[in-house]
């Protein structure tokens, strides 16, 4: 370790994957969240704080150590939030993180829902030059916590988070203690090994190019996001069709798991909804908005899948009517108007596009 003057350890569930204990404990300040857990884990993530930081008063940790320095996370920027004052009446060497600092990680990570872990790395890295993490997921694992039962919520987003840090390692600003992300398994599924082992997984997007088209030109689209892309044949057939950009992403098929920045005229989805569940699909929903696209296109599956998952389930997760999908869609973007294309009862497949109101 070059600079063993500060760590960030997270609550993911990675920071009980190997015994980094010692080593954390070797740093001058270790920086902790909220509720976090020591007692059972030393052996994994050690058993000092000298920071903390925090988004609610969580009384019993406020006391645990002699913390140097506590940091206080709202999203009320008012530095007079009387919460906050209370909140320091108990807390005296606590400091409110400032709008700027929320303001430059939001504007790094192209996305406002930044973590608290991101929102505090932006903040020590105008004091340090390098900053080692620990225990930092980017909200990827099934479990949130790993010494609680706390459900992941809907205001993260993974591939940004993800991508934020990954760019600050390549920058060499943050060091991965131990290099434990190696270690962690963000396929739990299998759908990389799905991918690899059958070689006409994820390959047929292509089939759906015409209606595809036409749905560009009638929204005038230039560019074109194919989400969850699989092996890419969609993204090379619309290549030749004169768009300004076509752009593909699947995190489980190179050269694709690269997340992508920016607005997209049209977001696609060709067999790919089916495979989350119903709590997942919020969350994907959302991250699809943050493009500002004018139309949308998703052919989803009505049937199950011929895979098995990892864990024995079936691999299209969410397996509804029709009718239920054109209503959970025109829930969820609200700014547009959903219409069924197509019903295939010999595929049992639909198809359904997504219209930004006034385009």
């Amino acid at each position: 370790m070059k600079d063993r003057r500060i760590i960030l350890v997270g609550n993911g569930p990675s920071a009980v994957s190997m015994e980094a204990g010692a080593d954390i404990d070797e740093f001058a300040h270790i920086v902790r969240f909220n509720s976090f857990r020591l007692k059972g884990f030393e052996k994994n993530v050690g058993s000092r704080c000298t920071r903390w930081v925090t988004t609610d008063c969580f009384p019993a940790w406020q006391k645990m150590f002699a913390y140097e320095w506590v940091y206080y996370l709202s999203f009320d920027m008012d530095p007079l939030e009387q919460k906050f004052l209370t909140f320091k009446e108990q807390v005296p060497n606590a400091e409110k993180i400032p709008r700027e600092i929320w303001s430059k990680c939001g504007s790094d990570m192209g996305f406002t829902g930044c973590s608290s872990g991101a929102v505090v790395l932006t903040h020590l890295l105008r004091y340090y030059p390098e900053v080692h993490i620990y225990g930092f997921d980017f909200f990827q694992s099934r479990q949130h916590h790993y010494g609680d039962t706390v459900k992941k919520g809907l205001l993260h987003k993974a591939p940004y988070e993800k991508r934020f840090f990954e760019d600050l390692i390549a920058a060499g600003r943050v060091v991965p203690l131990n290099d434990y992300l190696g270690l962690l398994n963000f396929d739990a599924d299998g759908y990389q090994h799905i991918h690899e082992s059958i070689p006409a997984y994820g390959i047929g997007g292509s089939y759906f190019k015409a209606p595809i088209v036409d749905l560009a030109e009638r929204v005038n689209a230039s560019s074109v996001l194919d989400y969850a892309c699989g092996k890419g044949r969609l993204v090379d057939s619309l290549s030749s069709n004169g768009f300004t950009s076509v752009v593909g992403y699947d995190p489980f098929c190179p050269p694709y798991t690269a997340f992508p920045g920016g607005a997209f005229d049209l977001v696609v989805t060709t067999d790919f909804l089916e495979h989350l569940s119903e709590e997942d699909l919020e969350d994907h929903f959302r991250i699809m908005l943050t493009f500002n696209p004018r139309g949308m296109f998703h052919t989803i599956s009505n049937r199950l899948a011929a895979q098995i998952l990892h864990d024995g389930t079936n691999a299209h997760k969410t397996v509804r009517p029709p009718e239920w999908w054109q209503d959970r869609l025109q829930k969820a973007f609200k700014k547009y108007t959903v219409r069924t294309l197509l019903h295939n009862d010999n595929q049992n497949f639909t198809t359904y596009e997504a219209v930004r109101n006034g385009t």
